[in-house]
C-alpha cells in the first residue's frame, strides 16, 4: 500500500474501513522520519518506538471496539521543540535547555494526544523562534527538502520541512511573525496562524508572548482545517483564550461560494524587493478569486513602511523581559555565566537590544512602537469592516540559500508581508501556488479578521 503525502482524510477513510492499521502508519512514518532525518535534520528528537507503537495499537482497539474517532486519531505528527511536552524534553533548540523538562504537556498537544494523535518527536527550529532560515539552532541547520542547498526557512523551518519530505501527516508549530507562514512557503506546503488566542499557548515556551501563536503546518488546506476544528477552543489555563462560537465545523464550510466576497490587494506590498514569480502568483490568484465571484481591490497601507520597526521595536523588549530569567532557579555571577554560554548569537542580539530599548532615552523608541502597533491594530481592524481577506505575497520570494542572508537587516526584512498579522492578532494563511524560476515553490498570504478562520479557510480553498 502506497502511504506517501497522503492527507488526512485519505488516511482516516482508510484507517475508519480497516484497510490500513494505526500501528503500520505509524512505524511507516517512524522509520521514514527517522531515515530521512539524517539528511534534512528537521526532528531534533524521537519518541521510543515501543511507546509510540503501544498508543498506535489502543488507537487500532479503539475503534475496533466501534468508538466514534477523531479524523485525527492514529495519525503521526511531529511538535516544534518550543511547545512543551511531558515525555520529552522541550529546548527550542538552545544549548542553555537541552535538558529541560516542562513536566507536563502543552494544553494544544495535549488536546491532540487525548484524540489518538501519535507524537513521533521534537521539531527543529531557530533558538527560541529567533530567525527566518532555521540556521539558529543549537542542533544545526534543517535542509529545505526541495533542495539541499536552500534554507526551510523560519522559525518553524522543521515543522514545514517535515510535512514537505512527508516525515509527519502534519505537524505544529509557532508563528510570532510569520515563522509558520514564511517556511511553509519556502517548502512548497501550507501553513496557518490562527486568531490571538484562538488556540491555547498554555505550556508554549515564549519569544514575544503578545505575539506567539501556535498553529500548524499541512499538506492541504482541507487538512488544515480538520487541524483547526480539533486544535480552537478555549482554555481556562491559558489568559489570552478566546471564546469561539461556532455553528458549523471548519471543514464542513471549504466548499461554500465566495461570491460577492470583498478582497484587498494591497499596492505597497508590491514594491521594490518582491520578485517577478512571487507577484505573479499573487495576481494569477486575484483573478482565481474573481473568476469565483470574489471583488478584488487594490488599496494603500501606507503603514506597511513601519511594520518591520514597529514588529522588532516591540518584540525585542519581550524577549528581553521573558529570556532574562533563564536559567531559573539560578542567581548571581553562575546565571550570567550559563546565559553567555546557552544563548547563540541572534538570541544574544534581541535580548540586547530589548534591555537598551527599556534604559534611559532610548525608551522613547519602545513607547513609539507600542503607539505604532496600536494604530496599526486600529487600521487593520478597520480595513476588515470593508473587506474579508487581504491577498498578498508570503515572502519576497522563494527560498534563499544556505549563508545568503548574513545581513541582519535582510534577515529581518524577509518578514515584511507576514508581521502585520501578529501585530493585530489576526488569522492568516499561506498556501502553495507557483514555482520560482530556481524551482523552488511560491507561497501567497491571505489575511482575515480576528475570529474569521471560517472565511480565510474557505477562501484559501479555492485557491
Amino acid at each position: 500500500m502506497i502511504l506517501s503525502n497522503m492527507t488526512i482524510s485519505k488516511l482516516s477513510s482508510r484507517l475508519e474501513e480497516g484497510s490500513l492499521k494505526s500501528v503500520d502508519l505509524t512505524r511507516h512514518y517512524l522509520e521514514k522520519a527517522k531515515r530521512m532525518n539524517k539528511v534534512i535534520n528537521a526532528y531534533i528528537q524521537f519518541d521510543l518506538e515501543e511507546y509510540l507503537l503501544e498508543q498506535a495499537y489502543k488507537v487500532d482497539k479503539r475503534r475496533e471496539k466501534g468508538e466514534q474517532l477523531s479524523k485525527l486519531a492514529g495519525l503521526p505528527i511531529g511538535i516544534k521543540d518550543n511547545i512543551g511536552t511531558k515525555r520529552m524534553a522541550t529546548t527550542a533548540a538552545s544549548r542553555l535547555l537541552q535538558d529541560f523538562y516542562t513536566g507536563e504537556n502543552a494544553t494544544a498537544v495535549q488536546r491532540l494526544e487525548d484524540l489518538g494523535v501519535i507524537n513521533l518527536g521534537k521539531l527543529n527550529m531557530d533558538e527560541f523562534g529567533m530567525g527566518s532560515s532555521n540556521e539558529n539552532s543549537f542542533y544545526g541547520s534543517v535542509i529545505n527538502p526541495r533542495h539541499k542547498d536552500y534554507v526551510p526557512g523560519g522559525s518553524s523551518g522543521g515543522s514545514a520541512a517535515a510535512v514537505a519530505a512527508d516525515m509527519a501527516v502534519f505537524t505544529l508549530g509557532t508563528d510570532t511573525g510569520g515563522s509558520i507562514r514564511q517556511p511553509a512557503s519556502y517548502c512548497g506546503v501550507v501553513g496557518m496562524k490562527p486568531t490571538y488566542g484562538a488556540v491555547s499557548k498554555y505550556g508554549l515556551l515564549h519569544l514575544a508572548p503578545s505575539f506567539d501563536q501556535i498553529g500548524a503546518v499541512t499538506k492541504a488546506v482541507e487538512d488544515m482545517a480538520i487541524v483547526m476544528d480539533n486544535l480552537i477552543a478555549y482554555d481556562p489555563k491559558d489568559p489570552h483564550s478566546k471564546m469561539y462560537k461556532m455553528e458549523k465545523s471548519f471543514e464542513s464550510r471549504l466548499k461554500e461560494d465566495i461570491n460577492g466576497m470583498h478582497v484587498a490587494l494591497p499596492k505597497e506590498y508590491f514594491g521594490e524587493g518582491l520578485s517577478k514569480e512571487a507577484k505573479e502568483a499573487v495576481l494569477i490568484a486575484a483573478q482565481d478569486l474573481e473568476k469565483a465571484g470574489a471583488k478584488v481591490e487594490e488599496i494603500s497601507m501606507p503603514f506597511t513602511a513601519y511594520l518591520v520597526s514597529v514588529y522588532y521595536g516591540s518584540t525585542c523588549v519581550e524577549v528581553y523581559e521573558d529570556l532574562m530569567r533563564y536559567p531559573e532557579k539560578i542567581t548571581g555571577e553562575e546565571k550570567i555565566k550559563r546565559r553567555s554560554q546557552g544563548f547563540g548569537t541572534q538570541v544574544k542580539k534581541r535580548i540586547l537590544l530589548g534591555g537598551a530599548l527599556l534604559q534611559g532615552e532610548n525608551r522613547k523608541y519602545y513607547n513609539k512602537a507600542l503607539e505604532g502597533r496600536k494604530f496599526i491594530c486600529n487600521e487593520m481592524n478597520e480595513l476588515f469592516q470593508k473587506y474579508e481577506i487581504v491577498l498578498s505575497p508570503t515572502a519576497t520570494g522563494t527560498a534563499f540559500k544556505f549563508g545568503e542572508k548574513q545581513s541582519p537587516t535582510a534577515m529581518y526584512l524577509s518578514d515584511i508581508y507576514t508581521v502585520s498579522a501578529n501585530i493585530a492578532g489576526i488569522p492568516a494563511i499561506s498556501v502553495p501556488r507557483a514555482k520560482g524560476e530556481d524551482g523552488m515553490p511560491i507561497g501567497i498570504q491571505l489575511m482575515a479578521g480576528r475570529g474569521k478562520e471560517d472565511i480565510l479557510l474557505k477562501t484559501a480553498y479555492k485557491l
